[in-house]
């Protein structure tokens, strides 16, 4: 007998649908979502499909978690010389506004000031993190799920920089944090009185020094660039599309998935890494000949970008968008002499540490961009300057503006790129093969996610980390392994072959995925520009992805 199922299903305070949706529950979902242990924060804070249990997300945990919080702030600030101020912004996900509503009026119990955005809209991630250092406040909590699929909701904390928490200060939440038992006698407040409200100034000052920060070329008055955008439902709705035709690019909206829908009416899949997120941006852009299309993710911190190329669409990953921008912040800042750093994940490319040598370095950090933001606030600005930061998983920020990935920053620079080139008639896959693989050496990166069943995910995941463990074959088809370890840092299995060629495993810390990550070179490389050798890696990733599953699974 679960005792804490009991307890929630006998409460009061627990209302007659979560309570018909708790008799529904099997019990592999009762010992799931009604668990003594503590909840742990993943790669960017807490998510968890919305509904009843104190390992879901509801009224009760966001209240649970948002007292934990208060009660770090108050530790965390106890020499604070002013009140504690905290933003809170939500994306535009189910029950968003009430859960903003419900954690603002929390804070306020504890005498924290609370900022919402204007009429508790919602407000993409890369505007909140800039807005929080800006508002004077120690920190801010954004209700966002991101990409997941819409069952889900999450809560993400910030610091006084903008930057997301570490570990250290997550678990003090969680240390801090009423027990499951208690929570249900919250007193629950959702009335929206008492806040304060960001200014439309506030955003004004955003745009305005994110063109500051990132344009260096001028855009044609013919509107030579055009493309189609979609916002996927999200926070992105009402600002990219207004935002990149006042920088003079021709952006056409996808309509149906241009404005905020919790539902995701028209955006069955809200995860711009898939393809198929695209289809409707694509159907836009064939019917206006136009070559571009762009999306971000509800809470508009990434940017998917997609070309037609020869009559087929083309997708970039994180990693090629990554090695683009790089390579063109590094001739944008030739003449600064400082030393210059480029931050990434372990389970990124390489090839941009081909890029930087004798310049500078790149920095490696776990994956979770809190990392990324992190390691901004470490850099002395007097020696070094910032070139980029970015994952393998289509999430970037180019510029220090803030802490935290930023669609808005990745689109402009990416348009500024290709305004750069026009001239050459260069598209991005023209960039690579033409300009950067020649020079660096010919790669190929890719991310593979295996979907896990069932909520014992995380256990078989693992067990298919374990069974990497011991891996011990010489070659993968024709690679030579050189070494296999487990990367205590990054929390991912790499297994490493000659040539600066490796193939990492990790599981997803936010989603039940099990993902195998590629970096490969040409063995005997040359100096040619060859279209064909990136179809001849991709084609090995395809048989050396399609090794692992075999042996994962036999």
């Amino acid at each position: 007998m679960n005792k804490l199922y009991n307890h929630w299903i006998n409460h009061k305070n627990v209302n007659d649908k979560y309570k018909e949706i708790m008799r529904n529950m099997s019990q592999d979902e009762i010992d799931v979502f009604f668990n003594e242990k503590l909840i742990q924060m993943g790669t960017a804070g807490y998510r968890a499909k919305i509904g009843p249990g104190n390992h879901n997300l509801n009224e009760f945990t966001y209240a649970q978690l948002t007292i934990g919080y208060a009660k770090y702030l108050i530790t965390k600030y106890k020499n604070f010389p002013n009140q504690l101020s905290i933003l809170i912004v939500h994306d535009n996900r189910k029950n968003g506004d009430l859960y903003t509503r419900i954690c603002a009026n929390i804070l306020k119990q504890y005498g924290i000031k609370v900022i919402l955005n204007n009429n508790n809209e919602l407000l993409p991630t890369p505007i909140a993190s800039y807005l929080i250092p800006k508002l004077g406040c120690v920190g801010c909590i954004n209700i966002t799920a991101s990409h997941n699929p819409k069952e889900y909701n999450g809560f993400k904390c910030y610091d006084h920089t903008g930057c997301q928490l570490l570990p250290d200060d997550s678990n003090m939440i969680i240390q801090n944090m009423p027990d499951s038992y208690e929570i249900l006698d919250i007193d629950i407040d959702s009335t929206d009185t008492g806040f304060e409200y960001i200014k439309e100034k506030h955003i004004d000052d955003y745009f305005a020094d994110v063109k500051k920060r990132l344009l260096r070329s001028n855009v044609s008055e013919n509107n030579r660039i055009k493309l189609v955008y979609s916002a996927m439902h999200g926070t992105a709705s009402n600002y990219m599309s207004k935002f990149l035709n006042s920088m003079g690019y021709e952006c056409y909206d996808v309509l149906e998935q241009n404005y905020p829908d919790s539902n995701f009416t028209n955006t069955p899949i809200c995860n711009p890494e898939d393809p198929k997120s695209l289809l409707k941006a694509i159907e836009l852009a064939d019917s206006k000949n136009i070559n571009i299309v762009f999306a971000s993710d509800p809470d508009a911190d990434r940017l998917a970008i997609g070309i037609k190329k020869n009559g087929e669409w083309v997708f970039l990953n994180g990693n090629q968008a990554g090695i683009i921008e790089t390579h063109y912040r590094l001739m944008m800042l030739n003449d600064d002499t400082r030393e210059k750093i480029v931050i990434s994940t372990y389970i990124s490319n390489n090839l941009i540490d081909r890029m930087v040598l004798n310049q500078g370095y790149v920095i490696r950090t776990a994956t979770g961009f809190k990392w990324v933001g992190d390691q901004i606030n470490n850099l002395d600005f007097n020696k070094q300057v910032y070139v980029n930061g970015f994952e393998e998983a289509i999430g970037a920020l180019p510029t220090d503006l803030n802490r935290d990935k930023d669609s808005f920053q990745t689109a402009l620079l990416m348009l500024e790129i290709l305004n750069y080139y026009y001239d050459k008639g260069y598209d991005y896959i023209d960039i690579l093969e033409n300009e950067i693989y020649p020079k660096y050496g010919h790669w190929y990166g890719n991310t593979t996610s295996l979907v896990i069943d069932g909520l014992d995910w995380k256990e078989k995941a693992e067990k298919m980390l374990n069974k990497l463990m011991v891996f011990n074959k010489q070659y993968v088809l024709e690679r030579q392994v050189i070494n296999v370890i487990y990367n205590d840092a990054g929390s991912c299995l790499e297994i490493y072959f000659k040539n600066d060629s490796w193939v990492k495993f990790r599981l997803s810390g936010t989603e039940p995925k099990f993902k195998i990550y590629l970096n490969l070179y040409l063995d005997n490389d040359s100096n040619d520009v060859d279209y064909n050798i990136s179809k001849q890696l991709q084609a090995e990733a395809e048989n050396i992805v399609q090794y692992f599953k075999e042996f994962l699974f036999q």
